[in-house]
């Protein structure tokens, strides 16, 4: 049985993205100390207290993690809530769970929880909360963000008080991602998690002010024993970069998320300041509501894709740095079609070629939405506005921020959006079962499930496809028609810049799901 189990584990493995590594084996030990800390190296004692200011370019309307719609959640969200498997440097460690295993079709998994947890409010964390948070994570009805990930799920058990044993219908290899998307929640106040949220975290939630700021103390229940350093963080929304880091220069804040390009240099000329990198890249790109028209003909989707001019975005927007994105998988991966790169070149006489095909020899005209909680959205539209100006199609611009923007893609309302997504973490079932799939909460296209029955089909093929070479054709036929529609433009691909101050120790974001982990952070005396 264990060499079977072994075969199988070497099998998965082999289907992961580069950077994935051995997280996936079918039993993955600890002990009951905390997961390999990111930080950065402190020589002494981390100094015990102290407030952390953070200001995050991204305001957001609760606090429920079941409902991601603010870039600034992979802040608040590790402070106050935790999940059973971490997801961090490339690989997944115990989290919430201190082990688990798998059975040998991949169907079934096994955790067991760490013990002597405590939510917020001193009651006890045990397999039971889990099985609740995994009913609740299912209902598809409630529109939660993270039910796509769970769509294959059949149920949990809890065996005893710290093991829980979750079943899935079918093979599924976004097993472990699902569970490190998982924060868990406390199931007796799961009423009031949108103002009110209790985890397990290192912090607790002492006070909100909508689009203002929110405060956090210190969980003086949780489970790693010193830790959280810091006596409470102080969370401020300002939605401007360069008031971002005038604050970062003048000493208001301690770190800024999101640094623009055009800051960097005020910044680093601060010999106390500096920058670092947020992982993973996201990928900024624009996406059509097939639902409505023009954006309906297949072929002004094309033209619209032609008009897309990538090296000016990357030049202009970003300096020169991040790389051209054609396709929503990254380079790197294995299932990576080389073959489909640059499938629209940029091209605007075969723009106005298609929508005179199309039956728009006039153009038309159409609103762009606009993410502004994510650096440089608001430049890629106004190039592609421009290009588009040229073959006579004029868009409107509609800059919101991230709480207003969010609701209006999920809901579909509206013609193009323009805004940046992160990338697939370790496998690319997760973002197909998605954002590409109508059935889903993150269905952006507006694509119904029975418009491209081969299409879907092959999505579910391809998440439980034991056999490699079989799994990597399906993924590639997958993206052919999706770049043949042309429902989303993948335009370029940046990481995201944090400055910090030197004061600030044990700070580092270089983890596989760009979260901000401060159980480690110290303020420097």
């Amino acid at each position: 049985m264990m060499k079977k189990r072994y075969k199988l584990a070497c099998l998965l493995l082999a289907m992961l993205f580069a950077l994935t590594a051995c997280g996936t084996a079918p039993s993955t030990s600890s002990s009951s100390s905390p997961p390999p800390s990111s930080a950065s190296t402190v020589s002494g004692a981390p100094t015990q207290g102290g407030i952390l200011k953070i200001a995050v370019s991204d305001d957001w309307s609760t606090f429920d993690p079941f409902f991601q719609i603010s870039l600034a959640n992979r802040v608040y969200n590790p402070m106050l809530f935790e999940s059973l498997i971490r997801l961090g440097n490339g690989k997944y460690e115990p989290g919430l769970a201190t082990e688990w295993s798998f059975n040998e079709d991949y169907t079934q998994i096994t955790l067991h929880l760490r013990e002597n947890v405590k939510f917020q409010d001193g009651s006890d964390f045990t397999a039971e909360d889990v099985v609740w948070n995994i009913e609740r994570a299912k209902d598809v009805d409630a529109g939660y963000h993270i039910t796509e990930y769970f769509s294959n799920c059949t149920g949990a058990e809890a065996v005893d008080s710290y093991t829980v044993v979750i079943h899935w219908a079918n093979s599924d290899f976004k097993i472990e991602d699902a569970l490190s998307r998982l924060y868990l929640i406390c199931p007796e106040k799961a009423d009031d998690v949108a103002t009110q949220p209790v985890g397990t975290g290192p912090f607790a939630l002492e006070e909100w002010s909508p689009s203002d700021h929110a405060t956090f103390v210190k969980n003086e229940y949780y489970w790693d024993e010193g830790k959280p350093y810091l006596d409470g963080v102080e969370l401020s929304i300002i939605t401007d970069a360069q008031s971002r880091a005038i604050n970062l220069v003048s000493g208001n804040v301690d770190i800024v998320d999101n640094v623009s390009t055009q800051d960097i240099s005020m910044i680093l000329e601060n010999e106390n300041l500096s920058i670092t990198e947020n992982v993973p890249p996201e990928y900024k790109n624009f996406s059509m509501n097939i639902n409505r028209a023009p954006f309906d003909n297949q072929l002004v989707r094309q033209a619209i894709a032609h008009a897309v001019d990538r090296e000016a975005v990357r030049d202009m927007v970003y300096d020169g740095e991040g790389d051209i994105r054609y396709l929503p998988i990254v380079s790197t991966s294995e299932f990576y079609p080389k073959d489909l790169e640059n499938y629209y070149p940029y091209d605007l006489e075969k723009a106005k070629e298609l929508l005179e095909q199309a039956g728009y020899p006039d153009g038309f005209e159409f609103t762009i939405t606009v993410n502004m909680g994510i650096d440089g959205c608001l430049e890629q539209a106004q190039i592609l506005q421009s290009s588009l100006a040229q073959i006579g199609v004029t868009a409107t611009l509609e800059p919101l921020e991230s709480a207003s923007f969010f609701p209006r893609l999920t809901e579909g309302d509206f013609d193009m959006v323009s805004f940046g997504t992160g990338e697939p973490i370790l496998d690319p079932s997760a973002y197909f079962e998605g954002a590409a799939v109508a059935r889903t909460t993150r269905n952006f296209f507006g694509i119904e499930e029975d418009t491209f029955p081969e299409y879907t089909q092959m999505i579910e093929e391809a998440a439980s496809e034991l056999d490699q070479d079989k799994r990597v054709q399906l993924y590639h036929d997958i993206l052919q028609i999706m770049l043949e529609q042309s429902w989303t433009i993948p335009v370029t691909s940046t990481v995201t810049k944090v400055g910090v101050s030197d004061r600030v120790q044990g700070f580092d974001v270089d983890n596989t799901a760009g979260e901000y982990h401060l159980e480690a952070v110290s303020l420097a005396e």
